[in-house]
């Protein structure tokens, strides 16, 4: 677990790419002045966007968001025909709050703080897993330590006696439990954990004899993710492998390795009676419980720790990703639906408004008639002309004059004031006159509508 943590690599993204592209297609909408405040080759300081703000209210949240919108005026330097068509789009205001909140999110999403603090959590990691196999995070496991010039005293004496290097790291812990001392005694922990020539008798010795063994643990124990679940599992194992007392009288305990006989010999790293090839860790009593001492055990905790927050790291950023794909295909939606679907409804209206025409034509078109033949045919008779005419209301009614709906609609939005009629349905406010608008309006916002639910069910 905790060797394969530090060579964690970042788990690729296009977060940035992404919101960079939706801040792109804003800046092809937005108008020239604000264009002219970003460049693509200039940071804040040189930016038009910094001597504007300078000393106002919002120069430091302009500070804080030009460079989403500096690598969005470089998006567009580098595709201008791409973004040259979002420029010459007539977007409907409705289309244009939705792609105004998009933006919100998309500049919001390039400032996460996931995107930056992968390698901060990946060196907190690599810290905690150096103490507990090294004894601190400036190590590296090459250093000439411990010395085991006198053997029993860092490993453990007497076996009731802790070793001095005992729990401080898991190099000496395995060097005291697994390296052989002398000809005679070999690969007591696994048929290829000793070094071909050396055996462990002095402190030049230490780096050689580590390397077979940190080589061989991954193909003798389950390899697991590191996280806090598999390391309590791995730790609780560990501690249930120590408490068991060893000594022909079976009063040692908390020793990793095999102590034969009463143990009068300590962890000497010798087979011999009395003696053994292991590690005693201190028992420390509090009250009516007694517990090891292993300096290693909460560094191994804390390394776990960090690999939770870096596994929870990266599932935010795969979920931001993800709404961002979603943000620009919707974004999307707003040029490519709207144009599709505006022929189709322009030529709905035009038909409709065909209809009063073939009504008042139909009615005309039979002369000679008796005032009981017009009525048959759902028409007035003209006594004079003995022809038969519309009935009144059917008539085509003539274009502003106040007639049928959209009559009704002007008269409505007609005297209102600007903050009324911007208030009001169906009008809208134009070169100082309150108009009509309901038309434009519930077109576009139709349009809009049936883009969104495209997108989502096809």
């Amino acid at each position: 677990m905790l060797t394969a943590a530090t060579n964690l690599a970042e788990p690729p993204n296009q977060v940035k790419e992404i919101a960079e592209a939706i801040g792109a297609i804003i800046m092809s909408i937005s108008d020239a002045e604000f264009s002219k405040l970003i460049a693509h080759d200039k940071d804040w300081p040189e930016s038009e966007a910094a001597k504007a703000a300078k000393s106002k209210p919002f120069e430091t949240m302009w500070q804080i968001e030009h460079p989403f919108w500096k690598q969005a005026a470089v998006k567009i330097n580098s595709d201008k025909q791409t973004f040259e068509q979002w420029r010459k789009a007539e977007l409907s205001k409705a289309a244009k709050e939705t792609v105004k909140h998009i933006a919100e999110q998309a500049a919001k999403a390039f400032r996460n703080a996931d995107l930056s603090n992968f390698h901060a959590l990946k060196t907190k990691i690599e810290n905690h897993a150096k103490t507990v196999l090294y004894g601190g995070p400036a190590k590296t496991g090459e250093e000439e330590e411990p010395n085991p010039t006198s053997r029993a005293c860092i490993c453990g004496t007497s076996g009731t006696t802790e070793g001095t290097e005992a729990g401080k790291s898991i190099k000496a812990d395995l060097l005291c439990a697994c390296a052989k001392k002398s000809d005679g005694v070999n690969n007591m922990c696994c048929a290829k954990c000793d070094h071909s020539s050396k055996t462990w008798d002095n402190a030049a010795a230490s780096a050689a004899l580590w390397t077979p063994l940190l080589k061989n643990c991954p193909s003798h124990a389950p390899t697991m993710q590191l996280w806090t679940t598999n390391m309590d599992i791995a730790l609780s194992q560990f501690l249930t492998l120590i408490s068991k007392k060893q000594g022909t009288t079976n009063n040692k305990q908390y020793i990793l390795g095999t102590l034969n006989g009463a143990g009068t010999g300590g962890c000497d790293g010798s087979s011999g009676a009395g003696s053994g090839i292991c590690v005693q860790y201190k028992a420390v009593a509090t009250g009516d419980t007694v517990k090891p001492e292993i300096a290693w055990l909460q560094a191994a905790k804390d390394a776990a720790k960090a690999a939770d927050s870096i596994a929870e790291r990266n599932k935010r950023v795969e979920q931001l990703e993800r709404e961002l794909r979603l943000l620009k295909f919707t974004i999307g939606a707003q040029i490519h639906h709207v144009q599709s679907y505006a022929t189709t409804t322009e030529r709905s209206v035009t038909n409709q408004n065909q209809e009063p025409n073939k009504t008042e034509n139909d009615c005309k078109s039979h002369i000679n008639k008796t005032e009981e033949e017009c009525k048959n045919l759902g028409c007035n008779h003209g006594t004079e002309s003995k022809k038969c005419k519309p009935k009144a209301g059917t008539e085509t009614p003539a274009v502003g004059t106040g007639n049928g709906a959209a009559g009704a609609t002007t008269e409505k939005c007609k005297g209102k004031l600007e903050h009324e009629c911007t208030k009001t349905p169906d009008c809208r406010w134009e070169n100082n006159t309150p108009k009509d608008c309901s038309f434009l309006l519930n077109k576009k916002l139709t349009l809009i509508a049936a883009a969104l639910m495209s997108s989502l069910f096809y």
